[in-house]
């Protein structure tokens, strides 16, 4: 049972080498949770540059854009086993 009650998470970014895959993943955790995580194991920041852009990093699971980051990871992945997400970078220019 308790096997049931963990995710297995991958994330893919573009700009990096490798995905990044984390086992034991809590169903109850949120979005935000895991986006802290991920920021710092893939070396980005989010905030505005010195000439003003704006940049930030949203996921995608599969083409739907994921903005409400107080989801669960479990009610993203459903009843799936592996929650597969993509990482993208938005800059927007001030």
């Amino acid at each position: 049972m308790e096997q049931e009650s963990k995710l297995e998470i991958v994330v893919a970014y573009p700009a990096a080498r490798d995905d990044l895959k984390q086992t034991g993943v809590s169903r109850e955790e949120t979005l935000a949770q895991l986006k802290a995580r991920v920021l710092i194991a893939f070396e980005l920041t989010e905030g505005t540059g010195p000439d003003g852009t704006v940049t930030t990093y949203v996921f995608y699971h599969e083409k739907t854009k994921l903005e409400d980051l107080n989801r669960t990871l479990g009610q993203i992945a459903g009843r799936e086993d592996i929650l597969r997400l993509k990482l993208a970078q938005q800059v927007v220019y001030g």
